[in-house]
């Protein structure tokens, strides 16, 4: 049997299956159809088999929405230590209020997060204001 070690695998954490299941796996279809490897599931499931993997590609959700779980720590730890890429993609609250939108980013995108070694490049989007 072929071993996966040969092709790039990404690792999508399945938080809502209503919400976030289906594209996930429509995800993953895309990305086997370039040669990619996706391992899809539930934090219980796919934290421990990232914790085997090495230069794998975390795609998608941590354990908390904030990153400050004790699972997201240790997440974070793996990350170091397996050479993981990150394509952090928060996916809920596409828009905010101007006048709240800052302290809406620092939310989902704590500093402490930003500030890890593993982060290289932040994009939180471009603000608009509502016209009425």
């Amino acid at each position: 049997m072929p071993s996966i070690k040969n092709y790039p695998v990404f690792f999508m954490n399945v938080d809502s299956p209503k919400r976030d299941l289906e594209w996930r796996l429509m995800m993953a279809v895309k990305l086997a159809k370039k040669g990619a490897v996706s391992v899809v599931g539930q934090k219980e499931y796919t934290f421990p088999a990232h914790s085997q993997s090495t230069n794998a590609i975390w795609f998608g959700r941590f354990a908390a929405n904030n990153a400050t779980s004790d699972m997201d720590n240790e997440l974070f730890k793996k990350v170091r230590e397996n050479n993981t890429s990150i394509f952090f993609l928060h996916d809920e609250g596409g828009f905010y209020i101007k006048e709240t939108y800052e302290k809406a980013i620092f939310r989902i995108h704590p500093p402490h997060l930003l500030k890890n070694d593993f982060v290289k490049r932040f994009f939180c989007g471009v603000i608009f204001s509502l016209m009425l």
